[in-house]
């Protein structure tokens, strides 16, 4: 791999990161949503009524919508890495790949994410929920004490874990967005190229990565359709696997031919 090809990867990276802290606030405001949500449509409900509440799904899907085209200049560092371009078709291709984004997120495979990520935050509401009526019923608390029970309950939850699941779900969504923009933003060049599959070398790289990262540099890049030794088309390919894709930190890159 070529020596400015590295250069450009630190340099896109440090990009990359400050979007996806931008992501982490985005993720856990969503989800923090999905919970007041919850305890809103709760009100004039008894209790025993209030598992069969559908957590909405919107507020997870509003930040796809608004974080996915956030990975579009990721998309134009990579063409201007790839071929010249002037600096006044700038807004011209960085209104391109933030359409790209907005279609992608439409998907089913993107839908299906959503659904899963609002199917966990139900789970954990109804993990607490089992656990509150447990404790009323043994202890004969009144609706009005099982309520405020349900509110400080549901705080405890958003304060314990939010944050680590809201950093975890930007991460793994950044990697998928901005490998996906770079892809389409190489495509294009209308250019020929091969494309790079580079880990992040930090502490519990998957194997499975290495050996793609290894692979990759051997065979000096792969073709732009090909799958690597792991079956994905690019790190955090939403049609992988999730052992093989979330918490990912891999890049995609690229060189001309």
């Amino acid at each position: 791999m070529k020596a400015n090809t590295r250069k450009f990867e630190r340099e896109y990276i440090k990009v990359r990161d400050r979007i996806e802290k931008k992501g982490v606030n985005m993720a856990q405001v969503a989800i923090i949503a999905q919970y007041k949500q919850f305890l809103n449509d709760t009100k004039g409900l008894n209790p025993s009524e209030w598992e069969k509440i559908e957590i909405k799904s919107d507020p997870i899907k509003k930040f796809f919508e608004a974080f996915y085209p956030m990975s579009a200049p990721l998309g134009l560092m990579t063409k201007k890495h790839l071929s010249e371009q002037k600096a006044s078709d700038d807004n011209i291709f960085l209104s391109l790949y933030q359409r790209f984004m907005q279609k992608l997120v439409s998907t089913k495979v993107y839908t299906d994410r959503i659904k899963s990520i609002t199917n966990t935050t139900s789970d954990r509401i109804n993990t607490v929920l089992r656990d509150l009526m447990t404790t009323a019923e043994l202890e004969g608390w009144p609706i009005d004490k099982i309520r405020r029970g349900l509110i400080e309950r549901i705080g405890d939850s958003i304060t314990g874990n939010i944050r680590a699941r809201a950093q975890g779900i930007a991460q793994t969504e950044m990697i998928s967005a901005s490998n996906q923009a770079s892809s389409y933003a190489a495509e294009s060049t209308g250019l020929e190229y091969r494309k790079y599959w580079s880990t992040s070398h930090l502490k519990d790289v998957r194997l499975s990565h290495i050996q793609a990262e290894q692979e990759s540099i051997s065979r000096e890049g792969l073709k732009p359709n090909e799958t690597f030794s792991n079956g994905l088309l690019y790190p955090g390919d939403p049609s992988g696997d999730a052992s093989e894709v979330v918490n990912c930190r891999c890049t995609i890159l690229h060189e001309i031919v």
